[in-house]
Formats: C-alpha cells, sequence, structure tokens
C-alpha cells in the first residue's frame, strides 16, 4: 500500500489521498480529490497514467473507480408521474411506458407500479385471540417469519453507504406458503 501510496502522491493533479487498509476482499483503499477540473486533466486521463505507474508492482491487483457524477441513480432518464386524481397515474404511467419501450434508444425499464400477483387474507377470530392475549399485530408479526421476515432494526456496515435491514425469520426449510396451515402464535397463554 506504502508503495502505491508514494507513486500517487508524485502526482501535481491530486489535490489530497486518503488512505485505508484492510477491508473484507481487498488489502486497502486509497482514495484521491484531484484538483479544480479547469486546472487539469480530464479524470479518465489521470487514470491512465496511475495504471501505467503502478504497472510493474508484482503482487497487486489494483481497481481504478472514478465517482460517478449526477444524481444517485441506477437509471439514466427517470420520470415520475402525478396527479390530482391518483386513479390516472397508473394509466399514465403505462402509457409512457409503452411509447419509450418502442423507441430502442431506451432499454432497461423499471416502475413503481403494483405488480399483478397473489392477495392473501388470514382471518383471525378476535374473540379467540383477545382470550389468549392476542391482538393482529402479534399475528402479522408472526406471519412475516414464514414469509420475508420480520425487521428488529437495521444496521450500517463499515463498507456500505446504506443501512441493512436487520430481519428473524424461520429457516429456509420452513418459509413457504403450505406452513401458514401449521403457524402457530405464541402467546403468554397458550
Amino acid at each position: 500500500m506504502k508503495e502505491v501510496e508514494l507513486r500517487v502522491l508524485g502526482m501535481d493533479e491530486i489535490e489530497s489521498v486518503y488512505t485505508r487498509t484492510g477491508g473484507q476482499d481487498e488489502i486497502g483503499i486509497i482514495q484521491m480529490k484531484p484538483i479544480a477540473w479547469q486546472e487539469r486533466r480530464k479524470v479518465a486521463l489521470i487514470i491512465e497514467e496511475l495504471r501505467e505507474k503502478t504497472a510493474d508492482i508484482a503482487g497487486i491487483e489494483l481497481e481504478f473507480k472514478k465517482p460517478q457524477a449526477g444524481p444517485p441513480s441506477e437509471h439514466d432518464l427517470s420520470i415520475e408521474i402525478s396527479a390530482a386524481n391518483s386513479q390516472l397515474i397508473a394509466p399514465a404511467a403505462l402509457q409512457v411506458r409503452a411509447l419509450l419501450e418502442q423507441n430502442p434508444a431506451y432499454t432497461n425499464f423499471s416502475d413503481t407500479l403494483t405488480k399483478p400477483g397473489i392477495d392473501w387474507s388470514i382471518d383471525i377470530d378476535r374473540e379467540d385471540a383477545a382470550r389468549f392475549g392476542a391482538d393482529a399485530t402479534l399475528v402479522g408479526n408472526t406471519v412475516q417469519f414464514v414469509t420475508n421476515g420480520l425487521k428488529i432494526g437495521d444496521y450500517l456496515p463499515d463498507d456500505a453507504s446504506e443501512e441493512v435491514d436487520i430481519l428473524v425469520r424461520y429457516s429456509e426449510d420452513k418459509r413457504d406458503i403450505g406452513r401458514f396451515d401449521e403457524l402457530r402464535v405464541k402467546t403468554a397463554y397458550g
């Protein structure tokens, strides 16, 4: 790491360098901040020079990444549709999507419309539930153990920029639709 860092530090177009050693799958990370864009070459050219300066270092694999410009998004084009009458949103979104899909310049489509699927409903005998000290929330939480899991918190790993959910759920062999018939809600009263 020190040898790579020394070669980077000698470049006039780099304003600051931050080095961190260790990590999951890497020996370390060197983050560089170039000087103002008006006073330097394009980042792609600077990266090319860095590749050349470090190509002779044996035993390591270097990966160069330049920051993504613009707002963080997996798509280059994002269209938001709103309406005073929410019933009009879905047909308008479908119409816009159909127009875009006809143009080969656009690829990788996604939308946030409701997907067709199966709706499940669970009938709760509230009288029996109350007698055993259960309610709809407890039943709902128990159902989540069989499906995607019950969120009990979140965690921000050191090497991530977004938090990940902490979920509690049954083991994979006990998570399927057939288990709903066998599902039992545990309460203080039975």
